[in-house]
């Protein structure tokens, strides 16, 4: 069945519908569809936006990572200070990890990188191998 196009400008309610007449002279509907340009674009719009968006993501968890691994560094520094007073050691000795849970934390806590905390004796500070202390 050929349709043939009929020229009725501002007569369409719709004006992405245009009219069509098949050859026995019924009228038929064509709606316009979007172009593969129309699509590519909308495409490479959304790749922009992620490319943009990603990164930033990505640089957030890092951030936040590296707040929760200083926190957990400044709980079991004030832990190892409490068992030392506790048990008036001097500054020379270095806790266990055991001496500080459950006592003085409840859990033991662990890096968001699965990194090993180094207690480090009296006076010197708990450390991470993976983030620097702030």
């Amino acid at each position: 069945m050929t349709a043939i196009q009929v020229e009725t400008p501002g007569t369409s309610r719709w004006p992405g519908l245009r009219k069509w007449k098949d050859t026995h002279g019924a009228e038929m509907h064509r709606k316009r569809a979007f172009t593969l340009v129309e699509i590519m674009i909308v495409i490479l719009i959304i790749g922009l936006l992620m490319s943009i968006a990603v990164p930033q993501f990505m640089k957030s968890r890092e951030t936040t990572q590296l707040k929760a691994c200083w926190e957990n560094q400044q709980k079991l520094e004030a832990a190892k200070h409490m068992w030392m007073m506790d048990y008036g050691l001097s500054s020379g000795t270095a806790p266990a990890m055991a001496d500080l849970v459950p006592e003085y934390i409840k859990v033991q806590p662990n890096c968001p990188t699965n990194a090993t905390y180094a207690l480090g004796t009296g006076l010197v500070s708990v450390t991470c191998p993976e983030h620097a202390a702030p």
